[in-house]
Parts: structure tokens; C-alpha cells; sequence
């Protein structure tokens, strides 16, 4: 079934489809108006004859505007769906063709295009639409050839351009041939990255002009070390400067002389600083060596020469120094700096002996161990060439440098040293060939992550240029290949994936919910990852389950009538009126369901008034029969006599009413001394403002004589009493009210909550002013800030208990709220005193009256009013209780908005 019904809606989509496709191409015929039936009904056979379904079509529909439900116009109709019909597989052919071809066409594919326009033909030759594709797809590859192979020399020029860093010249080639096609993506997209490539590029040029000048200034002042590290900033920002390259040649030996010449100055100024002024002589006099044109070794001669001829003023003091100096280095083997001691020494006193010998002993020291260093020559050498074969040049030209400073004539070492300095260069040079290799492959990587693929590979194929044999460029290449492949490929995906979600909605929107179902099934088998198909599918499924929902309520209903209607029958009024709540819960609009329980309702109503009624006699002939019992024969007759207007055609009342008149009879003696005992009490009751009581004790002298006059006045007079004080209570009620509520919409909560407890007291059965002062408590415990107490504490009488906390925010203290939760522990009056303050100062305080009573008792204070609270950073506060202790359960401080 699921097939057909399939089938029938792709032949239903097909027709459509050819319909409007046949009412495209329809003749000039049928754009005329047939005028009658008849010509209609002509027009259409004549037109079947020809074979041209769809204007046939047309005009047997026409017929049937003039008659309606025409039984040759359907007949004919009909025959031509069933022709239509017939063809339906060769049609839904053509169309998937087509959509490929026209897919191809948009996506300037044209070459597929053509091939799949020529295969839609062999299925429906002549296909007016098919051949006006293939004739303008010729049209294109005849008159725009020229331009297109145009266009493409210009975008791979540009991309060629660009790689070179030639961002005009690209610029200018992505302009080209964006004016040959301004409607292409691809040309317009180039241009886009070729701005920001040059724009990165000229910032990188300033960049590296800024370093190039700032290296200048280092040269200016002979900092030959720092003016390296800025031309070699300005060669990473933009590789290959022939000038740049040059003077980093240039200062890479002049900077490893001044960081040698750097070193022994500053052990000769550490030398100078300790005052070991030979010593330090010494060293200035290598540093000068090493970089002549610098005066400052000079300067610092000139000024050692200075110390020494000062010393010399203090002969024997610094004679002796200059000796112990010399001996403490000469037991520390420093003999260089031991012999310019026993040089100052000697210097101080040059017939002095002891200087003489140390010297003498120091020269021998040197010769043995130069001695030591001839012997160990060729073992410096090994040493040397082993680390050469290692590569560690810097290494190897240290020991061959050693080697021949020992022995100056020897060939070997020099030779060695020539090779060390031509392997260092070729290391530099190969050291500037990886930066460029690592800026090419980094600007490579960044175009290929930009989604610039073509322009990637040029830089890739330009890094193997650097490298012969580069695996990773050609790795990263065919990478990019087939990720161009996969791209393709996706493009193909998604084609055919919005083909069925484009059939998926429209049969949706045609409610063929299982068809719709199976197109968007399609949709996420080409595409799992998509969540758009499966949200259909999901909403498609609710739709169904729906459906099933809908008939399984609508048996559900049926049920609950069907139930309702015999428990009706049988007088079940409550089991019948569930079960038509229950069929209005399912279906609320139902009307019938709604009738019944309205019904139900009043004849429920009507047995409960029923029982309501007998309820309430049977209650009035209780509380009868108990004054009757309590010897109330008045009360109890008219007690019976309110059973009667209940139930006016009962006898008991009635018998009851009769036995009281013989009784009432019997006791009217009596009767005087009840009622003047009676009458006593209720005037002393009246007398003290009792007013309620007394009205019962009226009522019951009036019961007891009801002709007299008296009882009746006073219970008047009463009543207009109780009137007066609840009209004054509403009053005072009312007023506390309106002021409280209008503190509260001030939000000055303290004076609220007194006047809300005001009106409690004026009217204790109103709730409204304790959900009010509730509210109040509950928006302060919204807004609280910090507790300084939250749990219970006592403070015994005259003690003080200090509660410190951190300085508030100075922007929340004007609306700041106190709120002390406490309790009376003796249950008298007294006052709490509380202060407040910053460090040891006291700022101000207030007090609160606890009232009598051994109640919990709130009390909010605004606090937030005083000057001193919101101008100063309080940060305690104390409590002291006068004469009487008092428990706390909570110090809250708050704030309003």
C-alpha cells in the first residue's frame, strides 16, 4: 500500500511539474477564451486527435465552467490522466535528469551540463526546454570562450602574482577578471585576500624599517650586539633584504668580539670595584686590545694609575695590604691577580725583596704551566676535532683557539679555525633558508586554512623550490588535492540531500505525512550528521502519534458516555457525573458532555438541599430538646417553633410546642423572679460596656416575657452601641491602613510595620496587616547584606556585646535596614540601646522599647537615615539591654532599593 501510495504522489508531482511546464510551452491556442460548451468541447477532441494532452486538457476544463459535473468533459478529462499516466516512469526519468543537468549549469559545470541536456533529449526529444539549455551552453562555450579562457589566465596570474608578493601587479589581475564575469564568486573572493595579504605585508615592512633604524642607533653607538638582535627581528618580519642579510654578516663577528670585550670589562670594573687595581689594570689593558677605538678602557687606566699613585702616598699601609692581598691569591692559585698585587707592592717599594721573589715564583709557575699546556697540546687537539666531527663548532673553535695560543706557529689549528669560520657562514646561510622554507610553509598553512587551497599549493610548491626533496609540501599538496576532490563530492551531497528535504516540505505541507517521512529519511541517509531531517522525522512521528492519540481518546470518550448514560439511568448521580467530567476533560468543546453534567449537578444540588434542609431540623430539635432539658421553656418553644418554619408539617414540634404552653402555664408564678433576675445581670453587663453578652441575656428576658417593652429597647440600644464601636475600630483600622501603606510605598519600612501592628490591634480579626508586615520581613531577608547574629544569644542586663562586620559598600547605606529578631526572657518592659561606630570611635545609635510580655518580638530600624551611618565606614555594632536580659535570634542588616 505504502508503494502506491508513494508511487501516486511522485506521479502527482511529476503532472504538476508537466502541467506547469505544458502551460510554458502551450500554443497561442491556448491563451483564447473558448466562448460556449461546444467549441470547448471541439477544441479539446480536436487537439487529443494531435496528441497534445495538456491544451486538451485546458479546453475540457473549460467545458466544465459552463457545465458543471459534465459527464463528457470528466470522461475526457480522465482518459487524458490515464495517458499521463502511462508515461509517468519515462517522466520522472526526464526530471531527475534535468535537476542534475540544471545543478551542472548553475554551478558553471557546462561541459557535465551539456552531456546530461543531450540524455534528457534521448528520453523526450524535441524537449523545448532541454535544447534551449543546450543552445545557450554553446552560445557560452562559442562567444564567451575567449573571455573565459581570459578570465582564467588572469586569476592564475594573479594567484602566481600574489605568491611573489606582488600585491598590485594581483590586484590589478583579480580586477580583470572580476569586470569579464562580476557575477562569478571566485575573482571577487581573490581580491579580498590579496588586499589583506598586502595589507599584513606592508605592516610587516613598517615593523621591520622600525627595527632597521632602531639596529642603526645601536651601530651609531658601536652596541653591535643589540644592533644584531633588531636586524634579525627586521629578516623574521620580511625575509630575504639583501641589506639586511649583509650587516647581520657584518656584526656577527664584531658582536661575539664585544661580548668578549663585555666580559673582561666587567670583571676589570669588579677587579676596580674591590680595589685590586693591578689586577683590574690588567684586564682593562685586554679589553682595550680587543676593541681599540673604545676610550673607556682607557679612561679606566687612567683613573687605576690615579688609585695607584694615591696609594702610594700611604706607602707602608698599602705596601703591607698590597702583600697580604697577594699572598691570599698566590694560596688561591689567582696568579694573574697575585702577580699584579706583588707589581703594586713592588711598585710601592722597588727595592723591596719579598715582591722579588713572589714574582720570580709566579713567572716559574707560568713557564711549568706552560710546559703542561705543550704537553697536553695534542690532547686539546683531539679534543678539538672531536667536537668539530660533532659539529659542535663553538666548542672546537674555543680548544683549537686554545691550542694555538700554545703554540702561535702551528699550521693546524688556523686551519681548522678558516674551517669552522666557512661552516658557520654555510650554517647562517642555511639558517636564513629555513626561515624563508618556515615563512613560506606558515603563510601556506594559513592561506589553506582560510579556505584559499589553490593559492596554498603555490606557496607549498614555492617552499619545495628551497627544499629539493621536501616530503611535507608534498604531503600538504596531494592533502589539498583531495580535499578539492572531497569538496566536489560535497557539492554533490548536497545537492541531492536538498532535493529530498525540498520534497520532504512539500509533502508535508500536502499532509502525506508517511511519504513526507520517507523523503526526509532519505535526506539523513546522505547526510547522518544534519539534525534539520531529523527534527522532521521527530515532528512527522509526533504528528502520527497524534493521530493515534486523537482515535484512542475518541474511544475514550465514547467509553466515559457510554458509562455516564447507564449509571444516569440507574439514579447513580455521582458515578454518572465522573464519567462525564471525564468525557469533557477529553473532549473540553463537547457540548452533550457539558448538557449532562449540569444536569447531574442541579439534581445533586437539589438532594443536597434536600439533606441540607432535614439536617438542619434535625439540629434545631436537638438544641430544643436541650433548653427543654435546661428547664428553658421559652427558649425551647421558640427554638421548636424554628423547627416548624423548616418543616412546617412535622408534629413533633408541634407536640413539643404544646407540652411547653401547659408547662409555661404551670410555671407563670415563676416567671417574675426569672425575668427580674435575668434583666439584672444583662443591665450590669450594659452598665460595664459588655454589650455582646448583654445582648444574650436581653434576649433571653425577652424570650421569658415577651410582651414587655424593656428587654426589646436595651437589645436596640446595644446593637447601635456595638455599631459605634466597630465603626470606630474600622475607622482607626482604616487610617492606620492608608498610613501604613503609603510608608510602605516609601519604603520606610520601620514606620510601616508600626502602623500595620497599629491596625492589627484596631481590627485583630483582619489579616491584611500581618501579611503586609510578613511582606516587608520577606523583602528584607531578600535584600540582606551580612547577619551579625544568626543564632540565639542572651544578653544578660547592663552587658554590652559588640558584633563587628566589614565597612558597607557606601553606595547601599541610605537604604540600609536594621531587623533584630528577639525575646522577652522576663517578660518586662525595658529598652535595648544600640550603637554603632568605626575602630574605637562611636558614630551614633538608637533604641527600641521591648515591650511587656514573653513574646518574640521583630523590630526593623532604618538606620540608613542617620548622617553618621551612611557618611562614615561603621564597622561594629553593640547591643545593651537596660536592667533585663534579652535572647536574639538574628542582627540583620539589609537594604532597600
Amino acid at each position: 500500500m505504502n508503494q502506491t501510495m508513494s508511487r501516486s504522489v511522485k506521479f502527482i508531482f511529476s503532472l504538476l511539474f508537466v502541467i506547469m511546464l505544458g502551460m510554458c510551452l502551450t500554443s497561442p491556442v491556448m491563451a483564447q477564451q473558448a466562448k460556449t460548451y461546444q467549441e470547448a468541447i471541439a477544441k479539446g477532441n480536436q487537439l487529443l486527435k494531435e496528441k497534445k494532452y495538456f491544451e486538451a486538457k485546458g479546453y475540457f476544463q473549460m467545458a466544465l465552467r459552463y457545465k458543471v459535473h459534465d459527464p463528457v468533459a470528466t470522461k475526457k478529462i480522465i482518459e487524458i490522466v490515464k495517458i499521463l499516466k502511462a508515461g509517468e516512469s519515462r517522466q520522472e526519468a526526464y526530471y531527475n535528469i534535468i535537476d542534475d543537468a540544471d545543478n551542472y549549469y548553475n554551478k558553471d559545470m557546462l561541459q557535465l551540463a551539456l552531456k546530461s541536456y543531450k540524455k534528457a533529449l534521448t528520453i523526450i526529444p524535441n524537449d523545448s526546454y532541454a535544447l534551449g539549455r543546450i543552445n545557450e551552453i554553446l552560445r557560452q562555450q562559442t562567444v564567451e570562450k575567449e573571455k573565459f579562457i581570459k578570465y582564467k589566465q588572469f586569476i592564475k596570474s594573479g594567484n602566481m602574482l600574489l605568491s611573489h608578493n606582488l600585491f598590485n601587479e594581483a590586484i590589478s589581475a583579480f580586477e580583470k577578471a572580476q569586470n569579464i564575469f562580476p557575477d562569478k564568486p571566485a575573482a571577487s573572493n581573490k581580491l579580498i585576500l590579496a588586499r589583506q595579504m598586502q595589507h599584513d605585508y606592508l605592516n610587516n615592512k613598517k615593523k621591520a624599517q622600525k627595527e632597521i633604524e632602531i639596529a642603526g642607533r645601536y651601530l651609531l653607538i658601536r652596541n653591535y650586539a643589540d644592533a644584531l638582535r633588531h636586524y634579525e627581528q627586521a629578516d623574521s618580519l620580511v625575509p630575504g633584504n639583501p641589506v639586511v642579510i649583509k650587516r647581520i654578516n657584518q656584526l656577527k663577528p664584531k658582536a661575539r668580539t664585544q661580548d668578549a670585550y663585555n666580559k673582561i670589562a666587567s670583571e676589570a670594573d669588579r677587579l676596580y670595584i674591590a680595589k685590586n687595581y693591578m689586577a683590574a689594570r690588567v684586564k682593562y689593558q685586554e679589553a682595550q686590545k680587543l676593541w681599540p677605538e673604545n676610550s673607556y678602557p682607557a679612561e679606566m687606566i687612567g683613573k687605576v694609575n690615579q688609585q695607584l699613585n694615591e696609594q702610594r702616598q700611604h706607602l707602608e699601609k698599602n705596601y703591607r695590604m698590597a702583600v697580604s692581598q697577594a699572598d691570599s691569591l698566590y694560596k688561591l692559585h689567582e696568579m694573574k691577580n697575585a702577580q699584579a698585587q706583588y707589581n703594586l707592592a713592588l711598585n710601592l717599594k722597588p727595592n723591596a725583596n719579598y715582591p722579588k721573589q713572589q714574582l720570580s715564583a709566579i713567572k716559574t709557575w707560568f713557564i711549568r704551566k706552560q710546559q703542561k699546556l705543550q704537553a697536553s697540546y695534542h690532547a686539546v687537539i683531539r679534543s678539538a676535532d672531536s667536537l668539530f666531527n660533532r659539529k659542535a663548532y663553538l666548542e672546537a673553535q674555543e680548544k683549537y683557539e686554545q691550542a694555538l695560543n700554545t703554540r702561535p706557529k702551528d699550521p693546524y689549528p688556523k686551519q681548522k679555525l678558516s674551517e669552522i669560520g666557512k661552516r658557520l657562514a654555510a650554517l647562517a646561510r642555511q639558517k636564513e633558508q629555513n626561515a624563508q622554507y618556515q615563512t613560506l610553509i606558515t603563510e601556506a598553512k594559513r592561506l589553506q586554512a582560510g579556505g584559499h587551497l589553490e593559492l596554498a599549493i603555490d606557496k607549498y610548491r614555492q617552499a619545495q623550490k628551497l627544499k629539493g626533496t621536501d616530503t611535507f609540501s608534498t604531503n600538504q599538496i596531494n592533502k589539498i588535492n583531495q580535499m578539492l576532490a572531497q569538496i566536489q563530492k560535497q557539492k554533490e551531497r548536497d545537492a541531492k540531500f536538498a532535493k529530498q528535504i525540498a520534497l520532504g516540505r512539500q509533502l508535508l505541507q500536502q499532509k502525506q505525512l508517511k511519504e513526507a517521512k520517507k523523503a526526509f529519511t532519505n535526506a539523513l541517509t546522505i547526510k547522518p550528521e544534519e539534525v534539520f531531517p531529523a527534527q522532521r522525522i521527530h515532528f512527522i512521528d509526533s504528528l502520527i502519534q497524534r493521530k493515534i492519540h486523537l482515535a484512542q481518546i475518541e474511544k475514550e470518550y465514547q467509553t466515559s458516555i457510554r458509562q455516564g448514560k447507564l449509571l444516569y439511568a440507574q439514579k447513580k448521580y455521582s458515578d454518572a457525573l465522573i464519567r462525564f467530567k471525564k468525557a469533557r476533560e477529553l473532549k473540553p468543546e463537547d457540548s452533550y458532555s457539558g448538557k449532562m453534567i449540569h444536569s447531574i449537578e442541579s439534581t445533586l444540588a437539589a438532594i443536597a438541599r434536600a439533606k441540607a434542609l432535614q439536617e438542619a431540623y434535625t439540629e434545631s430539635n436537638a438544641k430544643a430538646d436541650q433548653l427543654l432539658k435546661d428547664n428553658k421553656y421559652e427558649l425551647a418553644k421558640a427554638q421548636y417553633q424554628h423547627s416548624l418554619t423548616l418543616k412546617p408539617d412535622e408534629s413533633y414540634p408541634k407536640k413539643q410546642i404544646a407540652a411547653i404552653e401547659i408547662t409555661l402555664v404551670r410555671l407563670a408564678k415563676e416567671r417574675d423572679q426569672r425575668y427580674a433576675a435575668v434583666l439584672s445581670e444583662a443591665d450590669s453587663l450594659f452598665k460595664n460596656h459588655h454589650y455582646q453578652k448583654a445582648v444574650e441575656l436581653y434576649k433571653e428576658a425577652a424570650s421569658i416575657k415577651p410582651g414587655e417593652p424593656y428587654p426589646g429597647e436595651q437589645l436596640s440600644a446595644c446593637k447601635t452601641f456595638i455599631a459605634q464601636i466597630v465603626a470606630r475600630q474600622t475607622q482607626k483600622y482604616k487610617l492606620a491602613i492608608a498610613e501604613a501603606d503609603k510608608l510602605y510605598a516609601a519604603k520606610v519600612f520601620d514606620k510601616a510595620v508600626k502602623a500595620y501592628k497599629k491596625a492589627e490591634k484596631a481590627k485583630p480579626d483582619e489579616t491584611y496587616p500581618a501579611k503586609m508586615i510578613k511582606k516587608i520581613t520577606d523583602y528584607i531577608t531578600k535584600n540582606a547584606i551580612v547577619d551579625l547574629v544568626n543564632k540565639k544569644i542572651v544578653i544578660q542586663p547592663d552587658e554590652t556585646k559588640k558584633l563587628p562586620f566589614k565597612a558597607l559598600p557606601i553606595n547601599v547605606r541610605k537604604g540600609n535596614y536594621i531587623y533584630v529578631k528577639a525575646h522577652n526572657v522576663d517578660g518586662k518592659s525595658f529598652r535595648i540601646i544600640f550603637t554603632y561606630g568605626k575602630d574605637k570611635t562611636k558614630n551614633g545609635g538608637f533604641f527600641v522599647q521591648v515591650p511587656a510580655g514573653k513574646k518574640d518580638q521583630d523590630f526593623i530600624i532604618r538606620v540608613g537615615i542617620q548622617y553618621k551611618w551612611f557618611s562614615d565606614d561603621n564597622n561594629w555594632l553593640s547591643i545593651y539591654p537596660e536592667n533585663n536580659p534579652i535572647e536574639i535570634s538574628l542582627v540583620r542588616i539589609s537594604k532597600s532599593d
